[in-house]
């Protein structure tokens, strides 16, 4: 039994801090408030950095675009639960749509942190793209104008990268270094046109020559940060009921 719980003690310890999500709202389940299909006021914290307006989509009627069919945007379930987002990584001419967020703390110096989310096309616009990625800053980011901010994302999705896929939910990973004291997450295309490589595809629904993508199933979590005493006491208490019967 000794052994059982020391081997169940170190797993916990190794895997806590990796295990917390630093995203409020991650799925976008928490609805507060309906306004047309703007996130910001359908699904708070999430918020709205520029002039352009990112979309929320919930199964619930009077929330939002309506899921799973929607007419303007195409057929998608959530990843998880009963809602969603969506934003145009094109929109006319230089037009980005962008997702922030308060983290529920700040990133720590020097430790490395694993982002993921993930993201599905919608199918009724004739273009596809790469490029989309996640900024971590210490600061709020915002501008008047809905053109691509001038940043360069921590993680994104590669150059020539191009995602088609309607159907299912497509990762979107990877790991970083933190400078330290980044406390907000921007999500979207950072790139100009000139930086971003776009694709056109056949739909019979075909709305414009734009590029919109749902997002759902948002997470950044430490693995690298030490565990505190109150989450090993925690997860501790938890094996030993786990192995009480020993």
């Amino acid at each position: 039994m000794r052994f059982l719980l020391v081997f169940a003690f170190l797993l916990v310890f190794g895997n806590v801090q990796a295990q917390q999500n630093l995203v409020p709202n991650p799925s976008f389940e928490d609805t507060t408030n309906w306004n047309n299909w703007y996130v910001q006021n359908g699904s708070t914290p999430w918020f709205n950095p520029t002039s352009a307006s990112p979309d929320y989509y919930s199964i619930y009627p009077g929330y939002g675009g309506l899921v799973p069919n929607n007419s303007n945007q195409g057929y998608q379930l959530p990843k998880t639960g009963n809602a969603f987002a969506g934003f145009y990584t094109y929109l006319g001419g230089e037009t980005r749509e962008y997702l922030e967020i308060e983290l529920f703390d700040s990133l720590k110096a020097n430790q490395t942190y694993f982002v993921e989310f993930s993201i599905s096309r919608a199918e009724h616009y004739r273009l596809a793209s790469d490029r989309i990625g996640a900024y971590f800053s210490d600061t709020l980011i915002t501008q008047i104008s809905g053109v691509a901010f001038p940043y360069i994302p921590q993680i994104e999705n590669p150059s020539g990268n191009i995602i088609y896929d309607t159907l299912n939910w497509v990762p979107i990973n990877g790991t970083f270094n933190a400078n330290g004291g980044e406390k907000y997450l921007t999500i979207g295309n950072f790139r100009n046109n000139s930086n971003t490589q776009y694709d056109s595809v056949f739909t019979t629904a075909v709305t414009s020559n734009w590029a919109y993508y749902y997002i759902d199933d948002i997470s950044v979590s430490c693995l690298s940060c030490p565990v505190s005493i109150s989450e090993i006491q925690n997860e501790n208490s938890i094996v030993f009921q786990k192995f009480s019967y020993c």
